[in-house]
């Protein structure tokens, strides 16, 4: 009874986790269209650099020396969506923007967090355009 128990709480903690998706650059189109949020996790001289994607939310997670700082980040974050929302992280590649999907998955209770692999760079390489934050 007490395997039961531990097995059904198991279950429900691991159901109450993100779902952290890695999508190729190619697949973010199709979920910008379907009004998902996207969030450019770079810090501000990353983003002027290479421009973000247009309609994204610039949101640093990364200092300029590369700390992550995530009290701030979520301060602006959770305005822009709520552990119940479907969200997409964005970097310049895909690193950064991983280690805040699973931030976000671990810690923060989203359910439904997208990694973009390929990040702005690949954006960019599909013949997209970029905008500046």
């Amino acid at each position: 009874m007490k395997a039961l128990a531990a097995l059904t709480l198991c279950l429900a903690t691991l159901a109450a986790r993100a779902e952290v998706t890695v999508v190729d650059v190619d697949q973010l189109a199709p979920l910008l269209e379907k009004g998902i949020p996207l969030v450019d996790v770079r810090n501000h001289g990353d983003q002027v650099e290479t421009g973000i994607v247009p309609g994204s939310q610039p949101i640093s997670f990364f200092t300029a020396g590369g700390a992550q700082q995530p009290e701030a980040y979520m301060a602006q974050f959770s305005a822009v969506a709520g552990p119940d929302d479907s969200v997409i992280v964005i970097c310049r590649s895909g690193a950064k923007a991983r280690i805040v999907a699973d931030y976000l998955d671990q810690t923060q209770g989203y359910r439904k967090v997208y990694a973009v692999e390929g990040g702005v760079v690949g954006w960019k390489a599909l013949g997209n355009r970029v905008s500046q934050p």
